[in-house]
């Protein structure tokens, strides 16, 4: 976290006359990592399939695609390990 926002943060907190326990746990680091997110290639050479299959893979039903854009397709790791695990 920037440490102009954790200022920005605090004073916040002090201001709303925030406990120790509530201020402890707006900064709590628990919060789940973001998702690890990968291109269409990489996914299909860690599932040793071509791209096409992927795709197909995807209208099944058996993995989702995140679309940024029309050319910026990814897949989540974790489904694609999933994926390559039997599942």
């Amino acid at each position: 976290m920037r440490a102009e926002l954790r200022s920005a943060i605090e004073l916040a907190l002090r201001a709303a006359n925030a406990t120790e326990e509530e201020r402890r746990q707006v900064f709590a680091t628990d919060a789940p990592a973001a998702e690890k997110l990968v291109p269409t290639k990489t996914a299909a050479t860690e599932l040793e399939c071509c791209p096409l299959t992927l795709f197909r893979y995807e209208r099944a039903g058996k993995i989702q695609a995140i679309r940024r854009s029309k050319r910026s397709i990814r897949w989540r790791w974790s489904e694609v390990q999933r994926l390559k695990n039997g599942g």
